[in-house]
C-alpha cells in the first residue's frame, strides 16, 4: 500500500512537539543487551534511520576533529556503538541491498547504478522475513533505494513517496499518476518537465517552460534560512526538519496502530549538494579536518585540493544541521515513551570523501572515508552505552534485526548478528566491501574493486583497471588511518593470508556465472 504524506510545515512540527512533550516520561531504564527484561514478551518496534553518504570520518562521536555530532554523542550515551563498521558497497544500491537482503553485492547483484536485486533473491529481505507479525513502512529520498523498496513491494504495507515533507508539485503529480511505479514517475518528470536540466528543451513547452521559470525564480530568490538554496534530492526540494518530522509523525502512528511495526526511513541528507542552514554555514572554514593527499589515477573529474578543502568544510557544515535536526527528532521520541519499546538504528548507506581529486563517491576508490559508515544502536530502555571496535558490515543489520524481532532469518544471510545482540566478537572476521558499477550483473566480475576489511588492515584489488598505479594496496588502519602509506609486499605474510583469502571470495562469487565450455 502506498500512502501519501502531506507536508509538514514548521508550525505542525511544533505543534506535534508539544503534543508529545506533555506524553509518558521515560520509564526506569534497563540493561542495553536485556530489552526482554524491559519489555516481557511484546515484539518491538524497530526505527532503522539511514542517512545518506554519511562518512563515520567526518563525525565527532568518532573522534573526528570538530564538533560535528554532539547529537550523536548524546544518543550514544545510551546506544550501542560500533567503531569500525562497514558498508558493502561505496553507493547507494549495493550499499543499500547489503543492509536489507544481508548478503554481499557479488550475492544480490545490484551492483549499477540504479540496479536491481537478482530476481530470486527478492524475497531474501528484512520486510518479507519480518512477515505480517510487523507493520512495515519504507520511505526514501533517494531514488536508488526507492526501486529497491519497489521490488519489496508486495512485503511493505505502507510505501511513503519521497515527495512527502516537501514542496514539489509537479514530481508529486508524477507520483500520483504512477503510484505503484517511482522509476517511471522519476522519468516521466525528467522527461516532461526537466527543470534540472537548463540546457534542454522540456518535452512539455506548457509545463515544462513553466515550471523551468519557476525553478530559475526560485533559485534566484533563495530561501533567506539558507545561504546555498534548499536541500534537495534534484526532484524534490525539503527542509531536514520537515522530513525528521514526518518520521516521527508516522512513527506515532504506527506506535498507536496496534501492532509492532518495522520503519526504514532513509534521508537525502548529508549527500550532495550540500546545503546547510545559515546557522551552520560559518562553521569550521579553515577546514581542519582536510587531510592533502596524493590523487589516485582511477578519479575522472580529479579536483583541486583547494576546491576540495571548500567542499569539505561545507560537508562538515551540513553534517552538524543533520546532527542538530535529529537532536530535536530524539527529544520527541523520548518524551512520548516511543523509545520504551523501539529500537532506533542509526547508520548511512555509504560515506563521502575529499581526497585524492575525488568528491562525493562513486568512483572504484574504497577508502575509509567512503565505505566506514556510523552504526548507534538504542535498544527499549538502554541505560548505558556499549562499544565494540571488532569488524562489522552493513549486511548484519538485516539478521540482527530480525533476531530482535524473533523472525526466522532467511536461508543465505551472509551477515552476522552484531555483538552486543547475541552476536560473537570476531577479531580475525573478513568483511568486504564492492564497486563494479561498470559490470554486467550477469557475468562475472572482471572490472570491479574490493575491499578486504580484517583486523587492522585493509587490502584493495583494482581488478580490470590497468590504469591503477598498482593492483593491490595494503593498509595498517591502526598505525595508519588515512591509508597513505601501501604496505603491500612489504608485510609479506600479512600480504599472502589477505590476498589469497580475498582472491578464493572472488572465484566463489564468479563460480555460478563462469560458462561451462561442456
Amino acid at each position: 500500500m502506498i500512502k501519501n504524506k502531506s507536508r509538514l510545515n514548521r508550525r505542525d512540527f511544533l505543534k506535534l512537539t508539544a503534543a508529545v512533550a506533555g506524553g509518558a516520561l521515560l520509564s526506569p531504564v534497563q540493561s542495553a543487551l536485556n530489552p526482554r527484561a524491559f519489555m516481557g514478551d511484546k515484539k518491538p518496534n524497530v526505527i532503522l534511520l539511514v542517512f545518506d553518504a554519511m562518512s563515520a570520518r567526518h563525525l565527532s562521536l568518532y573522534d573526528y576533529v570538530y564538533n560535528t555530532t554532539p547529537n550523536f554523542k548524546r544518543f550514544a550515551q545510551q546506544a550501542t556503538v560500533y567503531h569500525s563498521h562497514f558498508s558493502g558497497g561505496n553507493f547507494t544500491t549495493p550499499g543499500t541491498a547489503s543492509m536489507l537482503t544481508g548478503t554481499y553485492p557479488w550475492t544480490h547483484r545490484a551492483i549499477n547504478h540504479r540496479g536491481l536485486i537478482k530476481r530470486e533473491l527478492m524475497g531474501r529481505n528484512i520486510f518479507n522475513a519480518l512477515g505480517d507479525d510487523y507493520f512495515r513502512t519504507g520511505f526514501s529520498h533517494n531514488l536508488s533505494a526507492n526501486i529497491l523498496l519497489a521490488q519489496f513491494a508486495s512485503s511493505v504495507d505502507e510505501r511513503i513517496p519521497p515527495a512527502s515533507y516537501a514542496d514539489n508539485f509537479y514530481y508529486a503529480l508524477m507520483e500520483e499518476r504512477f503510484r505503484n511505479n517511482y522509476v517511471s514517475a522519476h522519468y516521466a518528470y525528467d522527461g516532461l518537465l526537466n527543470p534540472n536540466d537548463l540546457e534542454t528543451l522540456p518535452a512539455s513547452l506548457l509545463l515544462g517552460v513553466n515550471q523551468k521559470a519557476q525553478y530559475n525564480a526560485a533559485k534566484n530568490n533563495k530561501n533567506s534560512d539558507y545561504p546555498y538554496g534548499l536541500p534537495t534530492t534534484g526532484y524534490v526540494d525539503f527542509e531536514i526538519r520537515d522530513t525528521l518530522a514526518g518520521l516521527n509523525k508516522t512513527a506515532h502512528e504506527n506506535w498507536t496502530g496496534g501492532r509492532p511495526f518495522f520503519e526504514y526511513f532513509h534521508i537525502f541528507p548529508p549527500h550532495q549538494p550540500y546545503r546547510p542552514q545559515k546557522d551552520f554555514a560559518a562553521l569550521f572554514l579553515d577546514a581542519q579536518g582536510f587531510i592533502k593527499k596524493p590523487r589516485h589515477p582511477l578519479v575522472l573529474n580529479r579536483y583541486a585540493d583547494d576546491f576540495s578543502k571548500e567542499y569539505n568544510s561545507l560537508y562538515d557544515q551540513f553534517v552538524t544541521n543533520v546532527d542538530y535536526e535529529f537532536g530535536l527528532l530524539l527529544d520527541s521520541l523520548e518524551k512520548s515513551g516511543i523509545l520504551d519499546s523501539t529500537y532506533l538504528i542509526v547508520t548511512s548507506d555509504h560515506g563521502e570523501t575529499f581526497e585524492r581529486g575525488m568528491i562525493g563517491h562513486g568512483s572504484p576508490l574504497l577508502y575509509d572515508s567512503i565505505i566506514h559508515i556510523p552504526l548507534m544502536v538504542r535498544a527499549p530502555g538502554q541505560a548505558e552505552r556499549a562499544d565494540f571496535f571488532s569488524v562489522t558490515s552493513n549486511l548484519d543489520l538485516a539478521p540482527t534485526i530480525l533476531k530482535l524481532a524473533g523472525a526466522e532469518p532467511p536461508a543465505g544471510l551472509e551477515g552476522k548478528i552484531l555483538p552486543g545482540f547475541g552476536g560473537v566478537e570476531q577479531s580475525d572476521r573478513p568483511v568486504y566491501s564492492m564497486q563494479a558499477d561498470l559490470n554486467s550483473p550477469f557475468r562475472p566480475f572482471t572490472k570491479a574493486s574490493i575491499a578486504l576489511n580484517q583486523g587492522n588492515y585493509k587490502l584493495i584489488h583494482y581488478l580490470g583497471y590497468p590504469e591503477s598505479n598498482s593492483e593491490f594496496e595494503l593498509y595498517d588502519l591502526k598505525n595508519d588511518p588515512h591509508e597513505l602509506v601501501n604496505l603491500f609486499g612489504k608485510l609479506r605474510d600479512t600480504t599472502v593470508d589477505m590476498k589469497t583469502e580475498l582472491l578464493q571470495a572472488l572465484e566463489n562469487a564468479n563460480k555460478p556465472y563462469i560458462r561451462s565450455n561442456q
